[in-house]
């Protein structure tokens, strides 16, 4: 649904501070808590349609995705660098879910059922293009996978390296 107005977005923290203060921002003083909730730096503040935050809430990835399928893996990504950089705790419905967004993206690039904002899938046949350059669109869209699924695979050493953080305390 596009937004024409001002008043139909909202800022959201894409980890919501009552996860966060449940995962570990119990424990932080005021003015860790504070430097969090305004963060400009890290993926934690977004702009998204009022009607999107509404529904959100205060739910963590296992009780909430993004309705637009293309975006889960970013909003995943997001997550998992934002619960890394904190030292945030990640519990193993979490990490399921995160792990099921992060495949949709790698799964769409190759070709896969899965959506993504950045490649359709679509190829176009030899009708269409020359084949030198069906050949160039067919390399494009292995290197996009590729690069695809070592963004997939970095985000989950991110967060198997959390987990193990959270394991030792």
């Amino acid at each position: 649904m596009p937004v024409d107005a001002a008043g139909q977005l909202d800022i959201d923290h894409v980890v919501p501070l009552k996860e966060a203060w449940r995962s570990g921002a119990a424990a932080w003083t005021t003015e860790g808590r504070k430097a969090f909730a305004n963060d400009l730096v890290h993926s934690q503040l977004i702009a998204v349609s009022a009607r999107s935050n509404r529904s959100k809430a205060d739910k963590d990835p296992a009780h909430w995705q993004p309705p637009l399928a293309g975006y889960r893996c970013i909003y995943g990504r997001a997550w998992i660098s934002v619960k890394h950089v904190y030292d945030l705790a990640v519990d193993p419905a979490k990490r399921s879910a995160l792990e099921s967004m992060l495949d949709t993206w790698a799964s769409s690039a190759v070709g896969g059922s899965g959506s993504s904002v950045t490649d359709t899938g679509a190829v176009p046949d030899e009708g269409v293009l020359g084949e030198a350059q069906l050949d160039g669109v067919k390399a494009n869209r292995l290197v996009v996978a590729s690069a695809v699924t070592a963004a997939a695979a970095q985000q989950r050493v991110i967060m198997t390296v959390t987990v193990a953080r959270q394991r030792q305390r």
